[in-house]
């Protein structure tokens, strides 16, 4: 998220893993470390996306509406205090997955309990949200896809980049149609692992690279054509074919 908003956002992150919205349970979020911070850095904008770990709880029942608009209430109030005029963004949690294949069945048939409940927490914070002032719900149940997530709930390298996105359209006032997620046959899939500056390539993002090669291609069409050489390493040795590479001096494995 540090990246997709732009330069002129200094983003800071106050996740605290496995705590909860509501205030009973062994790790409320309103008593964390994290939170304290939070108030600390005095935000613009705070995005709150809490409720995952409030689902293995059972004790609310099929009530998730009153007791979660109340906990949304008093954590905005604490945030206001330190902030008067902060706008904050109530995201609902992401889905989470029962069904990704290689969960063992303990797995399977807790997220199966948990994810109807999920589905009620979202409904509830999207009132909470409608009957406050200066708090906008932001749906982030259908932003994941199934490839997202690593253990059914918590997202991989592109899930994470995926709620980043989504999170910053809302930031800029955008339309979820500005975002790179409707156009995936024009728009790249980021690496879970760009390494721009320890490979010596002068940092950056992976969108950056991207943009360098779309400029490649837009000068090879004005110009006469140009001779690419592709280098890389045993993930991209394959693109081009056998007899097409080029080896370290004096290699002789297919791997040097």
């Amino acid at each position: 998220l540090r990246h997709a908003p732009g330069e002129a956002y200094d983003v800071k992150g106050f996740g605290a893993s496995g705590h909860t919205l509501r205030p009973d349970s062994p790790l409320p979020y309103v008593d964390s470390r994290e939170f304290a911070k939070a108030l600390g850095f005095q935000p613009d904008v705070a995005i709150v996306m809490l409720g995952t770990n409030d689902s293995y709880r059972e004790e609310d029942g099929d009530d998730w509406g009153a007791p979660v608009r109340g906990r949304v209430a008093a954590l905005v109030a604490a945030l206001r205090q330190s902030s008067p005029d902060v706008r904050v963004l109530l995201a609902s949690p992401p889905e989470i997955f029962p069904e990704l294949p290689g969960l063992d069945e303990e797995r399977v048939a807790n997220l199966g309990q948990r994810k109807p409940r999920l589905e009620a927490i979202s409904l509830a914070l999207s009132a909470a949200a409608g009957e406050m002032s200066g708090v906008e719900f932001v749906d982030m149940g259908s932003v994941l896809r199934m490839r997202d997530v690593t253990d059914g709930v918590h997202p991989n390298a592109f899930g994470a980049e995926r709620i980043a996105y989504r999170l910053a359209s809302e930031i800029l006032g955008a339309t979820e149609s500005s975002t790179p997620f409707d156009e995936p046959s024009v728009w790249p899939t980021p690496s879970a692992e760009y390494r721009g500056q320890s490979a010596g390539w002068g940092g950056g993002t992976w969108r950056t690279a991207f943009q360098s090669l779309q400029d490649l291609e837009e000068s090879a069409r004005s110009e006469p054509p140009m001779h690419v050489l592709f280098l890389g390493d045993s993930i991209t040795q394959s693109l081009t074919g056998h007899g097409n590479r080029f080896a370290v001096p004096g290699g002789s494995r297919a791997f040097d």
